[in-house]
């Protein structure tokens, strides 16, 4: 599996980078390995059947940001005031965010071959 950080960039940003600010995109395959014994040693061959992506978020309310307006009287908050709320009522928390799975089927699979 792979990963890659993405969003924050510098300029305006965008939907995705509007909502989610720093971001990881990750990469998963899923297929099928064999061996096979070649003359001066083994080989392995990685057949790719299928790719799947998906985004890996945090929200950790660490260091100083502007939350948005919450509540009926449209209160400005930002991460301290959420801090303070968290410890003074002993609720919420940090979490984690992943999307959905898109799944790429490959066809055909796509693969590699190993000596070792």
């Amino acid at each position: 599996m792979g990963e890659l950080p993405l969003g924050s960039s510098p300029g305006a940003p965008d939907g995705l980078t509007a909502a989610l600010g720093g971001f990881e995109l990750h990469v998963a395959i899923a297929g099928q390995i064999a061996s096979m014994t070649v003359s001066g040693g083994l080989q392995l061959v990685v057949s790719v059947e299928e790719i799947g992506i998906y985004v890996w978020d945090t929200f950790n309310f660490e260091g100083e940001q502007f939350l948005g307006v919450w509540g009926y009287r449209d209160t400005p908050v930002n991460n301290s005031d959420f801090r303070e709320w968290r410890q003074k009522n002993n609720a919420g928390g940090d979490f984690l965010v992943y999307s959905d799975i898109k799944r790429t089927k490959l066809n055909p699979p796509d693969g590699v071959m190993v000596k070792l």
